[in-house]
């Protein structure tokens, strides 16, 4: 959904964050940096430290969407990258977990193929402000 010419947030469902440690808020701000929008090639996938934290998250950007999972598969609980930021499918069309080959669909988690079919990926809300990925907590 667009808010407006330089501010977007994720159109997925968050499933829970029960995992996700809370972010300590910065001056009263909930929102916290990830990375430059930028930083991920359209199409692409990046990992990322959660901030204050030692859980990670699987970022997948769609043109000025960016969808952002916790990086860890409903059925084992191990993480899903096959190495650093491949987490997609040869073409791009899903999140694969490195382990059993399940199959993710990268607009809500979802699995479509695998052990763990119809579980959801947990799901992390986040914002794109002026080109900066940001996590932010529901409130």
């Amino acid at each position: 959904m667009l808010i407006s010419k330089n501010t977007s947030t994720c159109t997925h469902d968050v499933v829970s964050t029960d995992r996700l440690p809370p972010p300590r808020p910065q001056n009263g701000n909930t929102e916290h940096r990830l990375c430059r929008l930028d930083e991920i090639d359209d199409g692409a996938s990046k990992e990322m430290t959660v901030p204050d934290s030692d859980s990670t998250l699987c970022l997948v950007r769609k043109g000025p969407t960016v969808y952002a999972y916790v990086n860890s598969c409903p059925h084992t609980g191990a993480p899903l990258n096959w190495d650093g930021d491949q987490f997609l499918t040869w073409d791009g069309d899903m999140i694969q977990c490195a382990i059993h080959g399940a199959l993710f669909r990268i607009t809500d988690g979802r699995c479509m193929w695998g052990p763990c079919l119809h579980q959801r990926l947990t799901a992390v809300p986040t914002i794109v402000r002026e080109g900066v990925i940001m996590l932010a907590n529901k409130e």
